[in-house]
């Protein structure tokens, strides 16, 4: 059987190459075989316009003018940000054995799994062959897709009637939220499953961690440069200075931050594991504490509080959402029941092989 994967995996971004990884481990343990990527096509797009885009999140810069980067911090963290992206084009090559020798959109699959991460995701277009526009599928499904911060407000009448006619094309959704589940189902009248992101239910949380080179410190996760607040700024600086911490940037540089970490995937995930605390504004930085059972602390953004919020209620860690920037002590170290944890996710773990291998089979008994 030729199966393959339809997601973001080219993605300079821990998250995105990760869940590919695992999801590619879990389909792979199922069949014996080996699966492969297909990337995005991004030319046949639809104008839509979305009421939250994630330009929504940065502070203006008359706003934070004072936390601005000086001029040297700026060059040597783009210097570590080129460094960086050649270690994760390395692991896409390497691990998840992305190859530029060959396309395969020309290539027909008996089966083609879309997800996980936002290929669903809308701001101002959506690319219309990640919503069931791919011809080279004979059968085509999703694992835990998710739309981010897209809403049918966003779609017109005659928007909807185009989508929901290109996703007939699907034979079954699995979405890994409440909100890119009723997204879906007011475009789509097939079966809608939800089910959690894969690095969360693959084999990622047995690995054995190697040392790091760093101690004391606390790992600051976020999309470049996004905690620019001045609030936000000072209390993680504070927090950190009062316990004797450096602050760590893992992911993206955060001007502020004492250093950028350069470090492949899988080291990315060594350094949480070691870290003291985690502070994060995004949906796989929650996810990496948690497969490594650390304390960690979460600020909410208009563009992903829907699919974080989620994630966290799921998990029954909505205690780890800052309300206010005055309580990060309070909740960095406010211990976390991983025991109740590990037991939900062994238990989402069954279901997600249960449900990967049902869709697997039914396509091999053909």
């Amino acid at each position: 059987m030729e199966i393959a994967i339809l997601s973001m995996q080219r993605v300079i971004n821990y998250g995105s190459v990760l869940q590919a990884y695992s999801l590619k481990g879990i389909i792979e343990d199922i069949t014996g075989e080996q699966v492969d990527f297909i990337d995005p096509v991004l030319e046949n797009t639809m104008a839509v316009d979305m009421p939250v885009r994630d330009s929504d999140d940065y502070e203006k810069k008359e706003q934070y003018g004072m936390w601005l980067p000086r001029n040297v911090k700026k060059a040597l963290d783009k210097i570590n940000y080129k460094r960086l992206t050649k270690k994760i084009i390395k692991f896409q090559e390497n691990e998840l054995g992305i190859s530029y020798s060959y396309d395969p959109h020309k290539k027909k699959y008996d089966l083609v799994i879309e997800g996980s991460d936002e290929v669903f995701k809308a701001s101002d277009k959506i690319y219309l062959y990640m919503y069931g526009a791919i011809n080279n599928a004979n059968t085509l499904i999703t694992y835990a897709a998710a739309c981010g911060s897209a809403s049918i407000q966003g779609l017109s009448e005659k928007n909807r009637t185009i989508l929901k006619s290109l996703m007939t094309k699907y034979k079954i959704i699995s979405v890994r939220d409440l909100h890119t589940y009723n997204y879906v189902k007011n475009l789509y009248d097939g079966k809608v499953e939800r089910h959690l992101d894969p690095v969360l239910v693959g084999d990622l949380y047995k690995r054995k961690h190697n040392p790091v080179k760093l101690k004391k410190y606390m790992i600051v996760y976020a999309y470049g440069n996004r905690i620019r607040d001045e609030k936000e700024i000072k209390a993680i600086k504070n927090y950190a200075k009062k316990n004797g911490l450096q602050t760590i940037a893992v992911g993206a540089p955060q001007f502020w931050c004492d250093k950028f970490l350069v470090a492949s995937p899988l080291e990315a995930l060594d350094y949480f594991y070691y870290a003291d605390y985690i502070v994060t504004d995004t949906f796989h930085g929650s996810i990496f504490s948690v497969i490594n059972k650390r304390n960690f602390a979460v600020i909410l953004r208009k563009s992903n509080k829907n699919k974080l919020g989620g994630l966290l209620r799921d998990l029954d860690l909505e205690d780890r959402i800052i309300d206010d920037m005055d309580n990060l002590p309070k909740i960095l170290e406010k211990d976390i029941d991983y025991a109740k944890i590990d037991a939900l996710l062994n238990k989402e773990r069954v279901r997600t092989r249960a449900y990967l291998t049902e869709q697997i089979e039914s396509i091999e008994c053909r």
